[in-house]
């Protein structure tokens, strides 16, 4: 949001330059005609000789050399122009900013409470469990669904009930995954892209079944706005958010959403917790130990 300005008047030089600069380009844009019209008599010059055009090969590679530069110099900037466009216009679809990230976290113990501890400093916002977090790999598995002839593929993203509010991610229709309803790991939120994808003009209520089992059905609790989820350059791929639950694995990562300036404080607080809530390893098993490893999404 910094606004960049250039000082013209800041240095006594610039001034002096760009006007020494504007001199020395007429003058050398001059010369060529000047020489060329002081070989020719008045007569030549007002006669048929001085007004014939003469075809030469150092002519047309100037004009094709201008005309190259021009049109390189044209496309770069639509290029650039796409490209700032791209970063400063269109959102990822999730807020990346003050967000921390803690990887293996499957080996804590007391993970709950230890969320709640950090949801109680001042300077945490959300704290959130998932299997994968945007950027990284993430699992596809196969529905079906009633009135479908075949099946469909989803990525499914494992969470807990603070993701959507951690990652920052907003609700079209619906609710996401919520500790007021006990019975919500049999429910599944999607994007748009996902809910389009199976033509659903109103998908709160609709059952789809894990791998085409009728015995693990999953009720459609919400819609999430589309995000990236990979890169910018790739198109965005139908993809669903199951709730954490004794059926899947342990999540991977801890996510914190801090205030602006939590950062330094909660790092070096969470390093200290680190050996609290992962126990020690035994020493024929140190190559196994998980290291303490945090970054910014």
């Amino acid at each position: 949001g910094r606004q960049l300005e250039i000082g013209y008047l800041d240095n006594f030089l610039v001034i002096p330059g760009l006007l020494g600069l504007t001199i020395l380009v007429g003058l050398l844009s001059g010369i060529y005609p000047a020489l060329y019209m002081s070989k020719l008599s008045s007569v030549d010059s007002l006669g048929h000789k001085g007004i014939k055009q003469t075809k030469g090969l150092f002519r047309n590679i100037l004009v094709l050399f201008q005309f190259s530069i021009t049109i390189f110099l044209i496309a770069v900037t639509i290029l650039v122009k796409k490209q700032m466009d791209l970063l400063t216009e269109n959102s990822l679809g999730f807020s990346k900013e003050e967000v921390i990230l803690v990887k293996n976290i499957d080996f804590m113990h007391n993970l709950e409470s230890y969320k709640e501890e950090l949801r109680a400093r001042p300077d945490v916002i959300q704290v959130s469990a998932s299997a994968w977090v945007p950027g990284d790999k993430i699992t596809n598995w196969s529905f079906s669904m009633e009135g479908m002839d075949q099946g469909f593929s989803l990525n499914a993203n494992l969470t807990d009930e603070g993701f959507a509010e951690t990652m920052g991610l907003e609700m079209v229709h619906g609710r996401y995954h919520s500790m007021d309803f006990m019975a919500d790991t049999d429910k599944i939120v999607l994007n748009e892209t996902a809910a389009e994808l199976l033509e659903m003009k109103d998908p709160i209520g609709k059952i789809i079944y894990l791998w085409g089992n009728r015995t693990l059905p999953y009720e459609v609790i919400g819609v999430v706005k589309d995000y990236h989820w990979e890169s910018k350059e790739m198109d965005i791929r139908p993809h669903s958010l199951m709730l954490l639950g004794d059926r899947f694995r342990d999540p991977y990562y801890l996510s914190i959403r801090t205030v602006d300036s939590g950062f330094r404080d909660i790092i070096q607080d969470l390093e200290k917790d680190w050996e609290a809530y992962v126990p020690s390893c035994f020493s024929f098993q140190v190559s196994l130990c998980p290291k303490f490893a945090v970054f910014h999404l």
